[in-house]
């Protein structure tokens, strides 16, 4: 995962060389989603709808897909993107190098992410320290926006998000936040990861070893979808944890076959 030892510096360093003080208005309507106010302000300065608004190098358009509630702001992002070049929001990153889509991915804002990629589809693909949004929606127990970016993170593309290093941090995420149904299936769909680990590290089994969590019995069952194309969607019950049924608990015996062709089992 990308460092964040170094954000308190980096925003040191950037605090105080701009004044962002004339985009206050702007920033105080994006957090509460007033579009009319927003609208007005851009009104005035069409310029600002891309400006640098903050300092953390943030863009109106970064903070609004940050309130992260599912259906905050759907309409104010939604507004936004009509003033916004779709080619533009490739380019649009903070100081950390992330774009509207990696924050969206991390606060959990599933509506805004749809609005995102419907406007630029290789947004899924840009990496920030070879992270790509869907790893930081792993990382940040965001299982929706997991399951809604397998659905449109192109595989065979440049940072090729699901093989060798990035697909094994990715299934290792998933194991850690006890995404157990949606890890089995990345594997399913991609096999190699199942054994691939990198230089000096321990495969992913081994994480899933030290789960506990992994390996209850007798829950609930939920819906389980085995399509590598639309892993999940409607079939993952918001706000509930499918690790604890019984059937994604069945099917973890299915990691097993992946596994013992190359750890000698």
């Amino acid at each position: 995962m990308p460092s964040f030892s170094s954000q308190s510096s980096l925003t040191d360093e950037y605090e105080g060389e701009d004044d962002y003080s004339q985009y206050m208005p702007l920033y105080k309507a994006a957090i509460k989603g007033d579009w009319e106010s927003a609208k007005r302000f851009l009104d005035g300065d069409q310029s600002a709808a891309t400006a640098v608004i903050n300092e953390i190098g943030e863009t109106v358009l970064h903070v609004a897909v940050s309130v992260g509630r599912r259906n905050v702001n759907t309409h104010f992002v939604k507004e936004l993107l009509k003033l916004i070049p779709s080619s533009e929001l490739a380019y649009l990153n903070n100081i950390w190098g992330r774009t509207t889509l990696h924050n969206a991915a991390i606060f959990g804002n599933i509506e805004a992410a749809k609005l995102l990629v419907e406007h630029n589809p290789y947004l899924a693909n840009i990496h920030n320290g070879g992270w790509t949004p869907i790893q930081f929606a792993a990382a940040f127990d965001q299982k929706e926006m997991v399951s809604y970016l397998m659905t449109v993170t192109i595989a065979d593309e440049d940072p090729f998000p699901f093989a060798n290093k990035a697909g094994f941090d990715l299934l290792t995420s998933m194991i850690t936040s006890e995404f157990y149904d949606l890890a089995l299936q990345l594997v399913q769909c991609y096999p190699s990861l199942a054994t691939w680990a990198p230089s000096g590290q321990q495969i992913a089994l081994y994480t899933l070893a030290g789960k506990p969590s992994a390996f209850p019995s007798g829950r609930v069952p939920v819906k389980f979808k085995n399509d590598c194309n639309k892993p999940s969607g409607e079939d993952v019950e918001k706000g509930e944890n499918t690790a604890e049924s019984f059937q994604v608990h069945a099917r973890m015996s299915s990691w097993v076959p992946f596994f013992i062709s190359d750890v000698g089992c």
